[in-house]
């Protein structure tokens, strides 16, 4: 972990700013507000933060790389000579590369996010130390669906969604995290070595792996093929991160001591569970939702974000008509 100090300035153009406080930190990365003004991010929906790593060039699979989050932003935000404001996805408001303090032998790699207060689905869920409201949960994971619609449609898929991936702005949800993303400009890409779409490089999170990608179904050692992952496998890991958000459990069973193995395993052969069964008070029409999205054959899955997007819209409708009987 890199930790940058308080007070440091950072040059961007004829711009500078200097880093205030720590707001936390997450693998190679650690995260500062500003000192002295309330900087925006580029689409004004708010506060915005650093996010700051070194070296930019020895960042590679399975870490964060600055060149993929530059390409990143290139297939999404632009389209000829149009920039588009992406819906529902955090993405980098401004990206750029400077030199660290003069005790600094290494280049900074520097992001500037808008600020979610709030944190991750995840961090919601350990802060109240339960589960989220089904209700706020649907509305969230409806704004996700439609990032990630958005991001489908330009031929990107994510690849790694999960709680910790999802982030909550009052009551709006943003995809963030596009690191390991699959999409037109990074095809071909080689760090340090690997090739970012290598078939047989497992990129994503071990306990979220879709069965799909391993072929070898009967194999003691199955092996993997990445190349089988599409858009039907992040509609996968949706309905996954929907799940844990709304029982605070894998639907699996996979806990943290399990081998990569054994939750291979566990992703071809054991049925998801019902989040009924965890908590009394979803309701049957949300677990008919999470089961199709984690269906082992992804041509019984919906098919496209959209689909589970309209899905969930018709949940919130049904959720907000036994509220109002009450």
């Amino acid at each position: 972990m890199y930790e940058a100090k308080e007070g440091t300035v950072i040059r961007h153009g004829n711009l500078q700013y200097q880093l205030a406080k720590k707001i936390g930190c997450e693998g190679h990365f650690c995260f500062y507000g500003f000192v002295g003004e309330d900087v925006r991010d580029r689409w004004q929906r708010g506060p915005a933060f650093f996010k700051i790593s070194p070296d930019l060039s020895g960042l590679g699979p399975p870490t964060v790389s600055f060149e993929v989050e530059k390409r990143f932003i290139n297939d999404i935000c632009l389209s000829g000579l149009r920039v588009y404001r992406p819906p529902c996805l955090a993405i980098p408001t401004e990206i750029f590369e400077t030199t660290g303090p003069r005790d600094e032998k290494k280049p900074w790699g520097v992001r500037i996010f808008h600020y979610f207060p709030q944190g991750a689905v995840d961090d919601i869920i350990a802060r109240h130390e339960k589960p989220l409201d089904i209700a706020r949960a649907v509305k969230i994971f409806m704004d996700v669906s439609q990032g990630l619609a958005f991001m489908h449609e330009r031929d990107c898929l994510h690849r790694d969604i999960k709680p910790s991936n999802i982030l909550v702005d009052r009551e709006s949800g943003y995809l963030a995290d596009f690191n390991i993303y699959q999409g037109p400009s990074v095809r071909g890409l080689i760090i340090r070595g690997v090739s970012l779409d290598d078939p047989n490089y497992f990129s994503g999170t071990e306990d979220f792996i879709c069965p799909e990608i391993i072929p070898s179904h009967s194999a003691i050692f199955p092996r993997i093929d990445m190349g089988r992952f599409d858009r039907r496998s992040d509609i996968y890991h949706l309905g996954m991160s929907l799940f844990i958000a709304i029982t605070d459990e894998h639907p699996l069973g996979v806990g943290d001591d399990d081998s990569f193995y054994l939750q291979m395993r566990k992703a071809l052969f054991q049925e998801p569970r019902k989040a009924a069964e965890i908590n009394p008070a979803i309701p049957p029409e949300a677990d008919k939702i999470i089961q199709k999205a984690l269906e082992k054959d992804p041509d019984k899955r919906q098919q496209t974000a959209e689909e589970f997007r309209q899905e969930l819209n018709g949940l919130l409708l049904l959720l907000m008509n036994k509220r109002e009987e009450r």
